[in-house]
């Protein structure tokens, strides 16, 4: 399901992107969902996030020496942040010149996300149960299978 916030998006990149060149989409800002972050190392090193735009993800890369994105809200740099980002180009290894992140989350990205950290800290806490505890979502706790899986 699609709430408002992707469909606006969507339509926005639709609108934006609406002279495509050989899959090269020419644009200068677009909002997207984090899904990964990386970096390198050395002298100069090149980061790259991975960023969902529609039904892709796409690579981009920046030099830290030229820009380095700054958010007030450190889940920014979570998976399923929502960013709005200023690219030389939409595609695999296009450059990020700008980015902005209001602290938004895109829950269909985040909300698995925070069931496996929620499983990793009770798994820490006590291992003999934070299996069950992170199968056992309401719809699966009323479901008959829940009641043979017990038995």
């Amino acid at each position: 399901m699609i709430d408002l916030f992707q469909a606006t998006a969507r339509l926005m990149i639709l609108a934006t992107c609406a002279s495509v060149a050989a899959g090269t989409c020419q644009v200068e800002w677009v909002t997207g969902v984090l899904y990964g972050e990386n970096g390198g190392q050395g002298a100069n090193p090149v980061r790259g996030i991975e960023l969902a735009v529609g039904n892709s993800i796409y690579r981009l890369e920046y030099a830290p020496r030229f820009f380095q994105p700054h958010f007030r809200h450190k889940a920014c740099w979570e998976i399923g942040a929502i960013w709005r980002v200023n690219v030389t180009y939409l595609q695999d290894l296009g450059e990020l010149i700008d980015a902005t992140c209001k602290g938004q989350m895109d829950e269909w990205a985040h909300g698995p996300v925070r069931l496996v950290q929620k499983y990793l800290d009770d798994l820490a806490k006590d291992p003999a149960t934070s299996y069950l505890q992170l199968m056992a979502s309401s719809r699966w706790k009323n479901s008959p299978e829940f009641e043979q899986y017990q038995n």
